[in-house]
């Protein structure tokens, strides 16, 4: 598994990470929000979060490329890996909506598909 820290963003727009990164373009990678952390004097808003990255491969479950929701109640955070339509990771765009713009700090797990048919 690939951990990726993010810098702090304020996510009051989408964000673009320059990451540069270029993974095997003949294995099928799942990615998720391994750890998001807000801001400890601002605190989290009330509502849903949701984080939406351009490189979730957009299907019929998952139209909207989400990668991760949260909210202020949770005390648990199990993140969910969705397939990447993509290998090449030199710049990636995450949006934050559901919540007003607040800081944070995001970590992203990338992981081989093993046993997986490549789609092409």
């Amino acid at each position: 598994m690939i951990l990726i820290p993010l810098e702090t963003r304020s996510f009051s727009k989408p964000e673009l990470f320059n990451i540069n990164l270029v993974l095997d373009p003949w294995i099928d990678y799942e990615i998720c929000a391994y750890n998001v952390i807000v801001e400890k004097n601002k605190g989290q808003p009330p509502g849903v979060a949701c984080l939406s990255c351009d490189v979730v491969n957009p299907s019929i479950t998952n139209p909207k490329q989400i990668l991760a929701r949260f909210s202020r109640g949770m005390s648990t955070h199990n993140p969910e890996f969705y397939k990447m339509d993509t290998f090449n990771l030199r710049q990636i765009i995450i949006t934050l909506t559901g919540i007003p713009a607040t800081p944070l700090a995001i970590t992203l797990a990338i992981k081989p598909i093993y046993n997986a048919k490549k789609t092409q």
